[in-house]
């Protein structure tokens, strides 16, 4: 199920709510509790850390926790710093949930400039 455009700019506005609010060089855990408190607010229905099995020729090999998957539809995955293992890491989400659609959430800063 694709989710409407709406629901993807309401994600992608909570995520930059929460931006504001913290800045970037947080840990992980802390913009992820930050943004399941921006969707309950905007009453955005989500599961927290829901756990997706994999298997191998029906046999389980693991077992992994994606960070929130909003309204059944999108993984929203949050991320303290961009890296490409990351999105090889996204990918396997998206191929054991079944789902079709992610949201990654980094809190990078690109520059910095002092004086």
């Amino acid at each position: 199920m694709a989710p409407d455009n709406g629901l993807m700019q309401r994600i992608i506005g909570c995520a930059i709510d929460v931006h504001r609010v913290l800045g970037p060089g947080l840990r992980e855990s802390s913009y992820e509790e930050a943004l399941a408190i921006e969707f309950a607010a905007q009453s955005i229905a989500f599961d927290r850390q829901p756990v997706i099995g994999v298997a191998c020729r029906g046999r389980s090999v693991g077992e992994y926790r994606i960070d929130s998957v909003v309204e059944g539809a999108v993984i929203v995955e949050v991320k303290s710093v961009a890296d490409p293992v990351f999105e090889a890491q996204i990918l396997g989400y998206l191929r054991a949930s079944g789902l079709t659609w992610v949201y990654c959430s980094t809190s990078t800063v690109r520059g910095w400039q002092t004086g």
